[in-house]
């Protein structure tokens, strides 16, 4: 299946199964996901070297950290719903208006972040 060890929380998404989700793994896997954005920019300042001002990978790592946070507090809400057995409303807001709304507005700001770095050289 995989030639190589998953180095990225974005390699998860391939390998996790949606389907056998269950809303108590939102949180943890959300922490884990801020674990492994934290130890990448580490790493890679580790290998790029110390800068002085904030850089695009920087911004990216931000801005991912700052979307896990948000994904963790929509997923503990989405759970708090099961628990008061309302799972149908809550799995439509993940998946109607939750997944779509961060999808796009992820795209977005990572697209203007881009943009930004390359008017700027």
């Amino acid at each position: 299946m995989l030639q190589r060890p998953l180095e990225s929380p974005i390699s998860l998404g391939f390998v996790y199964q949606p389907l056998q989700f269950q809303p108590a793994h939102g949180p943890s896997l959300c922490v884990g996901c801020l674990f492994a954005a934290i130890v990448n920019m580490q790493q890679l300042e580790s290998t790029l070297g110390l800068s002085e001002t904030v850089t695009l990978t920087d911004s990216n790592h931000i801005l991912s950290i700052i979307y896990i946070l948000i994904s963790t507090v929509l997923a503990i809400w989405s759970y708090l719903n099961c628990e008061a057995g309302k799972e149908d409303q809550a799995r439509q807001q993940d998946r109607r208006v939750c997944f779509p709304v961060f999808l796009c507005s992820f795209l977005a700001m990572n697209g203007v972040i881009i943009a930004y770095a390359a008017l700027m050289g």
